[in-house]
């Protein structure tokens, strides 16, 4: 879903949420600028999260290996 909110705000007069503007936001106030992501395989290996992060609220996000990203979407599913 949040692939493709940009798209989806505009289709819908009701204001939406994405995940990453929290969590940029918090990470900002905390001083945070690198974080760790876990996820599905999707999720840990499109850039709709990480590039959003990046851009809008300057946070990288770092994601795990190609074998450790495996095993965690293995566990997750």
């Amino acid at each position: 879903m949040h692939e493709v909110f940009e798209e989806v705000q505009e289709a819908v007069a009701m204001p939406g949420l994405h995940i990453t503007d929290a969590v940029g936001r918090y990470a900002q106030q905390q001083n945070y600028h690198n974080l760790g992501l876990l996820g599905t395989r999707f999720t840990m290996e499109r850039d709709f999260l990480k590039k959003r992060l990046l851009l809008k609220h300057n946070v990288r996000l770092i994601v795990p290996g190609e074998e450790q990203r495996s095993y965690i979407h293995r566990i997750i599913f």
